[in-house]
C-alpha cells in the first residue's frame, strides 16, 4: 500500500508540474481560450484523480482489515465533474475551448498510463 501512495504522489507531483507549466504558457499564448480550456479540464483531472485515489486507498485499507466495503468508488462524482466542465466550455465559448477541456480531462489518464510503464519497466529490471 506505501508503493501506491508514493507512485500516486509521484503521479500528482507530475500532473501539478504540467498544470503550472501550461500556467505560463498561458501567459504567452495569444489564444487564451484553448489554454484556459485545458487549465480546466487538467483541474477537473487533478480532482478526478483525487478522488479515485481517495477511494482506491479506503477499499485497500478495508480489504487489508477484512472489511466488507460500503459505498461506491466516486463514480458518480467523477463523471459530473467532467460534465460541468465540458458544460462550462459550451456555454462559455469565448473563455473555455471545449477541446481545450477534453484534451485537458484525460492528464491523469495519461500520465498514469506513462507512469504505469516506468514502474513495470523498473520492476522487471530487478
Amino acid at each position: 500500500m506505501e508503493d501506491f501512495t508514493l507512485w500516486m504522489k509521484k503521479l500528482f507531483q507530475i500532473a501539478s508540474f504540467f498544470f503550472l507549466a501550461t500556467g505560463l504558457l498561458w501567459l504567452v499564448v495569444p489564444n487564451r481560450s484553448f489554454i484556459q480550456g485545458l487549465l480546466l479540464g487538467m483541474a477537473v483531472s487533478l480532482i478526478n484523480g483525487v478522488i479515485l485515489f481517495m477511494k482506491t486507498y479506503q477499499l485497500g485499507k478495508y480489504m487489508n482489515q477484512g472489511k466488507r466495503r460500503i459505498g461506491g468508488m466516486g463514480m458518480m462524482q467523477r463523471m459530473l465533474l467532467a460534465g460541468f466542465a465540458v458544460y462550462v466550455s459550451v456555454k462559455r465559448p469565448e473563455l473555455f475551448s471545449l477541446a481545450g477541456v477534453l484534451i485537458g480531462l484525460f492528464l491523469i489518464q495519461i500520465l498514469t498510463l506513462l507512469l504505469s510503464f516506468r514502474i513495470t519497466r523498473f520492476t522487471h529490471k530487478n
